[in-house]
């Protein structure tokens, strides 16, 4: 990460350009909204890893019952 010639330092990036010099991620989670109401939403860990043996394979999914009514 860069805190560069900024006042605040916190996590992240300066700017986009900043972090395609980072390393790359290894995992990406995706949040999948359910379009029906009554469904599930999910999250999903994906491996972006290109050495890895389950490259772009979901590696984790955590499903979420509705929770706003309670």
């Amino acid at each position: 990460m860069s805190c560069g010639k900024t006042k605040c330092c916190g996590p992240g990036y300066a700017s986009p350009k900043e972090a395609m010099k980072g390393p790359r991620e290894k995992v990406l989670f995706v949040t999948c909204a359910h379009a029906s109401p009554s469904g599930n939403d999910m999250l999903a860990a994906i491996d972006v890893d290109p050495d890895s043996k389950t490259f772009c394979q979901v590696r984790i999914v955590n499903y979420q019952r509705d929770i706003s009514s309670s």
